[in-house]
């Protein structure tokens, strides 16, 4: 617990300003668990770098969504493309 204290501080920080406006601080109850989860600021591929700059594995990988990896080049040109005709019709 002391090192994960130590290593995830940012997190902390951002977890606690985050359960202000969010039950758990998060957006899925699977992000959420004691003390306070780890905050993501960037992922590629299979890695992510949390607010503290730790660099960790994506084993989850969104319940299978990201299969293909965070920013997977094809993925997000295929994005953002449809960006210009729109992302809900309802």
């Amino acid at each position: 617990m002391k090192l994960y204290a130590e290593r995830t501080h940012a997190s902390q920080v951002a977890t606690e300003r985050a359960r202000k406006v969010m039950p758990a601080g998060v957006p899925s109850s699977f992000q959420a668990y004691d003390p306070w989860p780890i905050v993501v600021k960037h992922s590629s591929g299979s890695r992510m770098i949390d607010v503290d700059d730790n660099e960790s594995v994506d084993y989850d990988k969104g319940f299978g969504a990201l299969f293909a990896g965070h920013m997977n080049p094809a993925v997000a040109r295929a994005v953002r493309a449809q960006l210009d005709d729109g992302t809900l019709y309802v």
